[in-house]
């Protein structure tokens, strides 16, 4: 398994462990690592793909309205079926971008 596949991996068991502790530190605990795992993957991306593709600048302009839906959703709970059709698109483009990548 490759970096990438390890590090979304480790991500999703993280996030399992969290719903499976009830332990509250333990909960800060793991998310501090996911914080970390999730930096890592982005530092990651950063590096290694070509920014000035069109694909590349469209997946990040999609991310970044998924993100302010989410920012909005916090404010506004009623909005989250949006934000998760928001980030479906954006998840959609940034894969699009991988598998030119591979």
């Amino acid at each position: 398994m490759k970096l990438g596949e390890q590090l979304s991996r480790a991500s999703n068991l993280i996030v399992d462990l969290i719903e499976a502790t009830n332990d509250i530190d333990q909960k800060k605990k793991l998310r501090n690592y996911l914080t970390i795992i999730l930096d890592i993957s982005g530092k990651l991306v950063d590096e290694i793909i070509n920014s000035d593709t069109e694909k590349y600048k469209q997946a990040n302009n999609a991310f970044e309205e998924a993100n302010g839906k989410i920012e909005e959703a916090i404010e506004d709970i009623k909005k989250v079926a949006e934000t998760i059709n928001k980030i479906a698109k954006a998840i959609d483009l940034a894969a699009k971008v991988a598998d030119t990548a591979a």
